[in-house]
């Protein structure tokens, strides 16, 4: 059944980029003409979303995969075995990181396996300790601003996100929540372009702010967000 639905997913998805322009002529043809210029860039921001959703989780998996390697390789000094899986390892986690919860027990399990072969159950304990620590770095620090921030959303309402996500949908819910928010951001920002226009530093002091210096990732503000 899971080869048949991946050469089927296949077809359609080779069916649909072959005829993507059209589908997207079709459907704007179909929106009243003086609606059509609105629409089409609405469409074109949600793709960018979705496109740099995709580019950020790309770059977090390459990372956290790079840090699961360099991590294995620096407790190699303790079990020296451990250096001939750390590349295996590290490109598996980097892979598996995708997956939200069952990529992070994964990971887990796959190292305690390899460091207890190459240095018992205490240094397995210990590898599989310093690979949770790393992954919190990355679930709560690096993945909420390199993906959040490349899609527009400011950290705290990626984490956000992510938790209402995976709460309603699981794990589905846990992948698609960030562009998904991000995509409503980008809708309300076309509906009410106040929420684009940057809170005036006065008016921020005044509130008891602090009026910062450089351009920040946070729909809060309504301030531009940087490349991440």
């Amino acid at each position: 059944t899971i080869v048949l639905e991946t050469v089927i997913t296949l077809i359609v998805a080779f069916y649909l980029l072959v005829d993507i322009d059209r589908l997207r002529a079709r459907l704007l043809f179909l929106i009243p003409s003086s609606k059509r210029d609105a629409v089409g860039k609405l469409g074109g921001d949600v793709g960018d979303v979705f496109s740099n959703y995709l580019r950020g989780l790309l770059i977090v998996c390459a990372l956290y995969g790079t840090s699961t390697i360099v991590l294995l390789l620096a407790l190699s000094f303790h079990s020296p075995p451990l250096r001939n899986y750390a590349v295996l390892v590290g490109v598996s986690a980097g892979i598996l990181y995708a997956v939200p919860y069952l990529g992070a027990l994964t990971i887990a399990l796959v190292t305690f396996l390899v460091a207890f072969a190459a240095g018992g159950v205490g240094f397995g304990v210990i590898a599989v300790g310093a690979t949770l620590i790393l992954n919190q770095i990355f679930d709560n620090i690096i993945t909420p601003k390199v993906v959040g921030g490349g899609v527009g959303l400011h950290p705290v309402l990626a984490l956000f996100a992510l938790a209402v996500g995976g709460e309603i949908f699981g794990v589905w819910g846990l992948l698609l929540s960030v562009p998904v928010a991000a995509s409503l951001q980008v809708v309300l920002f076309r509906m009410f372009p106040k929420l684009e226009t940057p809170t005036p530093s006065d008016f921020l002091i005044k509130a008891g702010g602090r009026a910062e210096t450089g351009k920040t990732s946070s729909v809060i503000t309504g301030e531009d967000s940087p490349d991440a």
